[in-house]
């Protein structure tokens, strides 16, 4: 609840000015940002962990979770597609095999107009994590791209995975 968030902080806050260098301290500021979805503040106390010599597998896999949804927010909110691809291939940096990070790289590029080098990550993501929510998020960027033969394709594969799932059932009758 938010208001723990809050309490949480502030307690965070306190510790954080006694010992200013603690990285326990910062990891944990950092991974409540995370969670509070403040992911440029989240991203800032996080590098400051890992560069300090904090290299803990929960620290990068928060890093990344945050320059990843940074990225992200970077497509939907502020249409920033550069500043996104810059923050998702930092994400790309912890795990090349990321099914979210690659997923969102795929995204940006398809937004950007780059439809190849997004069919190229499309193919990574298909061979981490085969996803029947992907596929069908796949086909509905292809059909408002016009391109129904592609968008058909990516919903039928979303059915082989699940063959009740409606929005690509709704879907393919619409192209």
């Amino acid at each position: 609840k938010k208001g723990y968030f809050k309490d949480a902080m502030k307690w965070f806050k306190k510790a954080e000015r006694l010992e200013p260098h603690n990285l326990k301290v910062q990891y944990a500021m950092g991974n409540m940002f995370y969670l509070k979805g403040e992911y440029d503040k989240a991203i800032s106390k996080l590098e400051y962990v890992l560069n300090k010599g904090l290299d803990d597998q929960s620290v990068t896999d928060v890093l990344m979770s945050s320059y990843n949804n940074a990225a992200v927010a970077c497509y939907t909110k502020k249409k920033d597609f550069n500043k996104g691809l810059e923050l998702v291939d930092k994400a790309l940096q912890f795990d090349p095999n990321s099914e979210f990070p690659l997923s969102t790289k795929a995204e940006l590029l398809f937004k950007m107009g780059r439809v190849k080098d997004a069919e190229e990550y499309i193919q990574k993501v298909i061979a981490v994590k085969p996803d029947t929510e992907f596929f069908a998020r796949l086909g509905c960027e292809q059909q408002e791209l016009d391109d129904f033969g592609l968008a058909k394709r990516y919903y039928k594969e979303s059915l082989k995975l699940d063959p009740n799932n409606s929005k690509a059932i709704c879907n393919l009758g619409l192209v």
